[in-house]
């Protein structure tokens, strides 16, 4: 299943780009990275939810992926062709590594458990307030293998 890029899912009462199915990361980072551009970015306790609730519901769209490639090469492939600004990169590759390991056979082994947890921590370091540690919990999360 499958929509158009343009076409949007609700979470919270919001609407969210539903491009990943078809592989329009660009869409995705583009409003993933909103409350990441302002130059002091202060997640409050409702920034510190929504943000992740975002990622989440994004990164469930199912993908039509071969299966049995390495899915380190595949995030690889999929954010090579995405146009990069500021946080767009580590977005992509967040967005990117999320997706697939959210598919049990686009990534069998959860090799991308420490992929998820480093662009956690780069994104990190450009947030204050309460969603700091909700991110910092979650990368973390992500390493032990509890996410």
């Amino acid at each position: 299943m499958s929509c158009a890029a343009g076409e949007a899912r609700q979470s919270g009462g919001r609407s969210l780009p539903r491009g990943l199915g078809l592989e329009d990361i660009d869409a995705i980072v583009a409003h993933l990275s909103g409350p990441l551009d302002a130059d002091e970015v202060h997640f409050d306790d409702d920034a510190s939810r929504k943000w992740p609730q975002d990622l989440d519901a994004i990164t469930a769209a199912p993908n039509r992926l071969p299966a049995g490639a390495d899915p380190r090469d595949q995030v690889g492939q999929l954010i090579g062709t995405t146009q990069h600004t500021k946080n767009s990169r580590v977005l992509s590759r967040l967005v990117t590594a999320q997706w697939l390991y959210g598919d049990p056979l686009a990534d069998p082994f959860r090799t991308l458990r420490q992929t998820i947890a480093t662009a956690l921590d780069h994104i990190v370091t450009q947030v204050h307030g309460a969603g700091a540690l909700v991110l910092l919990d979650r990368a973390g999360a992500y390493r032990k293998g509890l996410h």
